[in-house]
């Protein structure tokens, strides 16, 4: 399977044309001039539903493969190396679109501070209160404050 990406970031509108086996799907949106990788990602996504795939699919990463990335910030480019542990499939088509999960520590890093949630997944919901306690002294070891 091979995949393209193409894209033009203008300063209105970002555009991106992917091309996989013989098919080919547009996305377009708004360009986010204080993150570029912002409208690039949310543009990539769009032609990702297009051809009903999934992000980490249209992009085509799968477990064990290495991601570099680039990101424009306010401070100048960022470049950062990812390892992609797993690839999941939640069965819920907003959320195997678009999310990624890294570290709070990362996520601040990459999004300069700008991390403040962190959304958990349990299979358990019985073990909702351990982890609620978990988490609380996390953050105050941490010295994060929690609502």
């Amino acid at each position: 399977m091979a995949i393209t990406i193409n894209v033009d970031i203008g300063g209105t509108f970002t555009d991106v044309l992917i091309f996989r086996d013989g098919q080919r799907a547009t996305g377009k949106a708004d360009t986010t001039v204080y993150n570029l990788t912002v409208g690039f990602m949310s543009a990539v996504e769009r032609a990702a539903a297009e051809l009903e795939l999934s992000l980490a699919e249209a992009l085509g990463l799968k477990a064990g493969d290495n991601l570099d990335l680039i990101i424009q910030g306010p401070a100048g480019p960022t470049h950062v190396a990812f390892n992609i542990l797993a690839v999941y499939d939640t069965k819920f088509g907003e959320y195997d679109k678009s999310f990624v999960f890294v570290s709070l520590e990362e996520a601040q890093r990459l999004l300069f501070k700008g991390a403040t949630n962190v959304a958990v997944l349990l299979y358990k919901p019985e073990e909702a209160p351990q982890l609620a306690q978990t988490i609380e002294s996390w953050s105050q070891a941490a010295k994060i404050d929690t609502p």
